[in-house]
């Protein structure tokens, strides 16, 4: 199957605090644990010729160096930086203060960029393992959370804002006491907090806990931006969640969900007969979709 590219207008966008548009669609870059950084690095890029615009990176993927080859790439082909919203974050073995911002210019070297639009703390505590480790291993050094010192941490990132080398910092894996208190201290309140969800673990109290306080926050800023964004990441990568090569294209994902969004704004404007002929579109790839409360479901068969 040949795809067009999609035109990254059509991807719905997240407003965060100070008015910068998130893609709400974006393409995840783990799998250091069963996929080469080099192939990571080819779906970056084709993934963005395609029309993706957001591109989730971490350091402890292993893969952000040959990822900023594929960066390099995209944007002397044309796509322009700003275009681009990049994320990446800080591994469990850097929240000591001192490495917070040599950790963050490590990874701008390696995805060859300036800047990056979202920084997050990949977890809040500051425990590692080793790679490769069974999954059921425990750390015999393993600490619990303080938050004195993951404001220690959270204060360094601040200072990245400031430096102008980070336009935005966020959390990633918490819950809701935690997030209560980071957005009571923080001096620069995060503006995503990135939660795994899926019907697997869907975590509906923490992400409601987040829409309700994007809620009150854009109360408080006379309803101008959101404050606090949701990013929900999917276990499996593209590569094991699409059953076929052909649907296992860099650009089938965005295609579905552009199909999706496309479908749910014919039903709000009641023109049922559009979204009809969607779904039988979609059906026709073998793309099974599911409204549900928390959203559309879709899978591939």
């Amino acid at each position: 199957m040949t795809l067009e590219p999609v035109d990254p207008a059509l991807i719905p966008q997240r407003t965060v605090s100070g008015g910068a548009k998130m893609p709400a669609i974006g393409l995840g870059t783990f799998g250091s644990d069963h996929v080469p950084a080099e192939r990571v690095a080819a779906a970056v890029y084709d993934a963005i010729m395609l029309g993706y615009r957001h591109v989730d990176c971490a350091a402890v993927y292993g893969n952000e160096q040959a990822i900023g080859e594929s960066l390099e790439r995209v944007i002397a082909d044309g796509v322009r930086r700003e275009e681009l919203w990049i994320t990446s974050k800080l591994w469990n073995d850097n929240h000591d203060p001192s490495r917070v911002a040599p950790a963050l210019e490590r990874s701008l070297r390696d995805l060859r960029l300036d800047y990056l639009d979202l920084y997050l703390v990949h977890w809040p505590f500051p425990n590692t393992h080793q790679p490769g480790v069974d999954v059921g291993s425990r750390d015999s050094h393993a600490q619990p959370y303080l938050h004195e010192r993951y404001m220690a941490t959270w204060a360094e990132l601040e200072k990245l804002v400031e430096r102008g080398l980070v336009r935005h910092i966020g959390t990633s894996n918490m819950t809701i006491p935690k997030l209560r208190l980071v957005l009571s201290d923080a001096h620069i309140p995060p503006v995503a907090n990135e939660m795994e969800l899926h019907p697997h673990f869907q975590q509906p109290e923490l992400f409601e806990f987040v829409r309700a306080t994007n809620r009150e926050l854009d109360k408080g800023a006379g309803g101008a931006t959101s404050a606090l964004a949701a990013i929900t990441e999917i276990v499996g990568g593209l590569f094991d969640v699409l059953p076929t090569p052909k649907k296992s294209d860099a650009g089938f994902e965005l295609w579905v969900a552009e199909r999706v969004a496309a479908r749910n704004q014919a039903r709000k404007s009641k023109d049922f007969k559009a979204a009809d002929a969607i779904r039988a579109e979609l059906s026709a790839k073998g793309v099974e979709i599911e409204d549900t409360p928390l959203g559309t479901k879709w899978r591939v068969r």
